[in-house]
């Protein structure tokens, strides 16, 4: 199974990269760019799976329904929690680079 990851930086990218590297599968999963609300999940035939948050599940439904129209097979959706910072708010990159949090959840 592939897996498709995105992030909102570089430095998020490498970390991941690093830590799939440390678990010895880094060939089973492809990080790419995303630059719109769908990447190339609706055109690419060779993406199996996509992992996304509770609050983007609604989302990967609609990819699944437009892939299914385009003739392509659905995607293997995973849907993660969201991990809750000290302030039971959930941590997102967005709270991260508007200073309110740190990338653990602390508040800042």
């Amino acid at each position: 199974m592939r897996l498709l990851h995105t992030f909102s930086s570089e430095k998020e990218a490498h970390t991941f990269a690093a830590f799939l590297k440390k678990e010895g599968v880094q060939e089973k999963v492809q990080i790419v760019p995303i630059n719109d609300d769908y990447g190339i999940t609706l055109d690419n035939r060779e993406i199996d799976a996509i992992v996304v948050s509770q609050e983007t599940a609604k989302h990967a439904l609609e990819i699944n329904e437009l892939r299914t129209k385009r003739g392509l097979q659905p995607l293997t959706v995973t849907v993660i929690a969201m991990v809750l910072a000290e302030d039971n708010i959930p941590i997102s990159t967005t709270r991260v680079k508007c200073g309110e949090i740190d990338r653990y959840g602390h508040l800042l």
